[in-house]
């Protein structure tokens, strides 16, 4: 029969090696194994904030609002259009 105390040592190492693998995925790259397969988030279930620092590249972009920040920061380079689906 297995000790208590090697039984807590084995969970524990068990939880450890979850954390390093969680931390590996977080400061690694999260990609799809092929394009167009994998979505973030749901129609039902939305993350809150996404924060980025660098170049956002996107096909198309949907949304309700859009925020300009008072910083004074710019936007540049940007094209709206719509489609008659649009009007």
């Amino acid at each position: 029969m297995q000790s208590l105390t090697s039984f807590i040592i084995e969970k524990l190492n068990n939880m450890m090696r979850s954390i390093n693998r969680l931390g590996n995925l977080i400061r690694s790259s999260l990609a799809p194994a092929e394009n167009n397969t994998s979505d973030i988030g749901t129609t039902e279930l939305k993350y809150k904030d996404g924060h980025f620092a660098g170049t956002i590249n996107a096909n198309s972009v949907q949304a309700n609002t859009i925020g300009v920040p008072s910083s004074g920061n710019m936007i540049r380079n940007i094209t709206i259009s719509a489609d008659d689906s649009f009007i």
